[in-house]
C-alpha cells in the first residue's frame, strides 16, 4: 500500500491521487501549535494572524475531515530570527521514542509563486519521518540568491534544533518540484559552498543534506538560457528570477547552477522527469545525472514516458519514499 492511500478509509478501494491529496492537505489545519524561535528549544506563541494556515485546493477552502495521532503539527516556526512572513516553515512529528529522519519539502512556483502549505511528502510522517514544508522569498521580495540562502537558513535552523524536534541532525533528506527541486538539488551539490550561504540565521551547523529527490527542476541555467529552446513563459521566469536577461546574468546563472558544484561528497539524488516537459526540458536533468554519476555519487535519473511538467502518479511516489527508506533509514 502507498504512503498516499494509508490516509485512505479502508473501504476506499482505488482511491484517486486527487483525492489522496486533498486528505493530506485537509490535515494541514490542525498545525496550529506554537514553536520554538529559532535556536531556543522554547519560545513564545506566535500570536500573529498567519499562526492559522489557510488552504485551498481547486480554489475552494480545505477544512479538516479527519484527525491523525501518528504526528502532531508545528505551524509557521520563523527560521530565521526577526526575518518576514516567507522565512517561515512547517513542521509535522511522529510520535517516537527514538530520533527521527527528516524530509524537507521545497514548493515550486517559478519562483514567484507557491506555499508550504502544499506538502505532498506529508504521508511520510505516518512512516516514522518527520516532514517540513518551508517557504522561501519570492521574486516580489528578492532576487536570486535570496532563495537559496532561505532554504540553506532552514536546513541550519533544523540541524541546529533537531534535539527539540526529536530528529536525527544527520539524516536530513529534501524533496522538491521545478523551481523547488532546482533548490533541492542546489542544496544537495553546494553543501557548505560559503559564498551561496548567505548572512541568514543560524552558522554553527551545517546545511549539509543527506538524500536529495529532485521533480523536474533546472540544473544548468547557462544551457538552458542559451541553446535550449525557451518557452516565453520560461524566459519570463528566468528574467525575474534574476533580476533581467539571461545574456547579462551569466555570473549569476552559473553561480546558481546546481550543476556547478559537483563532487564526490554530494548526497544520492533521485532524479524524475518527463520526456515531454516544455518548460524545463528533460536534458536538464539528464546533465546532472550524468555529472553526478561521473563523480561517482549515488544517482537515479527516472525519465516518465509522455509526462510534462507535472506531478506524477503514485507508483512514482512509492519510488520516493523507497529512495528516503534506503538513504536516511539505513
Amino acid at each position: 500500500m502507498s504512503i498516499r492511500q494509508r490516509l485512505c478509509h479502508p473501504a476506499s478501494v482505488g482511491f484517486s491521487l486527487n483525492s489522496a491529496i486533498k486528505l493530506a492537505l485537509a490535515t494541514l489545519a490542525l498545525c496550529l501549535i506554537a514553536a520554538p524561535q529559532e535556536g531556543t528549544a522554547h519560545g513564545a506563541a506566535d500570536s500573529s494572524a498567519d499562526t492559522r494556515i489557510a488552504l485551498s485546493f481547486n480554489k475552494k477552502t480545505v477544512r479538516p475531515t479527519q484527525k491523525t495521532e501518528s504526528y502532531r503539527c508545528l505551524s509557521n516556526i520563523p527560521y530565521v530570527r526577526g526575518g518576514n512572513r516567507a522565512q517561515k516553515l512547517d513542521l509535522y512529528l511522529p510520535k517516537s521514542l527514538k530520533p527521527t529522519p527528516l524530509v524537507v519539502f521545497i514548493h515550486g512556483g517559478g519562483w514567484y509563486e507557491g506555499d508550504k502549505s502544499s506538502v505532498p511528502p506529508l504521508p511520510l510522517a505516518e512512516q516514522g519521518y518527520a516532514v517540513a514544508s518551508i517557504n522561501y522569498r519570492l521574486v516580489d521580495q528578492a532576487i536570486w540568491p535570496a532563495q537559496i540562502h532561505d532554504a540553506k537558513a532552514a536546513i541550519r535552523y533544523l540541524r541546529s534544533n533537531a534535539s527539540s524536534y526529536n530528529i536525527d541532525p544527520n539524516r536530513i533528506g529534501v524533496w522538491g518540484m521545478s523551481a523547488g527541486a532546482h533548490l533541492a538539488a542546489l542544496l544537495g551539490t553546494s553543501g557548505d559552498v560559503p559564498v551561496l550561504e548567505g548572512k541568514l540565521g543560524l552558522h554553527s551547523v551545517s546545511s549539509r543534506v543527506q538524500a536529495v529527490v529532485d521533480w523536474y527542476g533546472p540544473t544548468d541555467f547557462a544551457s538552458i538560457g542559451n541553446g535550449e529552446s525557451l518557452t516565453d513563459h520560461a524566459r519570463g521566469m528566468l528574467e525575474r528570477f534574476f533580476g533581467g536577461p539571461m545574456s547579462q546574468r551569466k555570473e549569476a546563472a552559473y553561480a546558481a547552477s546546481p550543476v556547478s558544484y559537483v563532487s564526490s561528497d554530494d548526497p544520492p539524488f533521485l532524479l524524475m522527469h518527463g520526456d515531454k516537459d516544455t518548460l524545463v526540458p528533460v536534458s536538464q536533468s539528464q546533465q546532472l545525472n550524468s555529472l553526478l554519476m561521473a563523480a561517482g555519487v549515488k544517482t537515479d535519473l527516472i525519465i516518465v514516458q509522455g509526462a510534462g511538467h507535472r506531478m506524477f502518479d503514485d507508483s512514482f511516489f512509492r519510488k520516493v519514499e523507497l529512495f528516503f527508506d534506503q538513504t536516511l533509514k539505513q
